[in-house]
């Protein structure tokens, strides 16, 4: 992979046909959903202790309980066809120690497997300031940059806001996407410059108001987690 940062691609709302097909934004649009499906997962985890789908961790149980902002990134990778066991391993033990690293600047993240053996991820952060310290973070960037295209053809990373916390509505702000071909990478960005919050948001937000109401009051770190362990993919 070439030293210099290729350029990026600003993609329009709708889709250019000159872009890859993996950037297409009906298929943002099924991100979001899965999205929206997998908070509303992370709730019933913090009210219930119910597994619910897929595999989630709640890192501080007290700033899921209020209505404070919060940040998203939401991660949806493409792996290469049979990817080393090595090399698996590698990526494995960097999301792990990543997600050690960020302590109390991490709130939650959920993955969920997908039909297609793929995994998607929404994480939660407290803020802005909490996403631009995982991304300068040198092992993420080395993640990134070394072993990120050896193992993903494609990834899209969506970022994202809870303005009223874990219960409101969760919007999408930008996508970012890659593309990893041999030596080259194709790196582009749509951003949503007036976010509303769509009506699967909405009806999001208004079953987790309810199950909030039930809340118990909960302030130590928990994790609940079933027996198969997926990939904390945080990058």
């Amino acid at each position: 992979m070439p030293d210099a940062r290729p350029p990026v691609t600003l993609l329009p709302p709708h889709h250019d046909p000159a872009a890859p097909s993996f950037s297409r934004p009906d298929h943002t649009d099924r991100d979001a959903t899965l999205l929206r499906e997998m908070q509303a997962d992370l709730l019933r985890v913090v009210v219930r202790q119910d597994l619910g789908s897929g595999w989630v961790r709640v890192v501080d149980h007290a700033a899921l309980q209020h209505p404070q902002p919060l940040v998203i990134v939401g991660f949806r990778g493409f792996r290469r066809p049979d990817p080393a066991p090595e090399l698996e391993a590698a990526i494995t033990l960097a999301d792990t120690d990543l997600v050690a690293r960020l302590g109390r600047a991490l709130v939650a993240y959920s993955c969920r497997l997908l039909p297609d053996d793929e995994w998607i991820n929404l994480v939660v952060f407290r803020g802005h300031a909490a996403v631009q310290a995982w991304h300068r973070d040198p092992q993420h960037q080395d993640v990134s940059t070394r072993l990120a295209p050896r193992y993903y053809r494609e990834i899209r990373l969506h970022g994202g806001i809870l303005p009223l916390g874990l219960s409101g509505p969760l919007t999408l702000t930008h996508t970012q996407y890659m593309a990893f071909r041999g030596p080259q990478v194709w790196l582009a960005r749509r951003t949503y410059p007036d976010p509303a919050a769509t009506r699967a948001g909405v009806e999001t937000s208004t079953e987790a108001q309810a199950m909030v109401r039930g809340m118990p009051d909960r302030s130590a770190p928990e994790a609940v987690r079933p027996e198969r362990t997926a990939p904390n993919r945080t990058w």
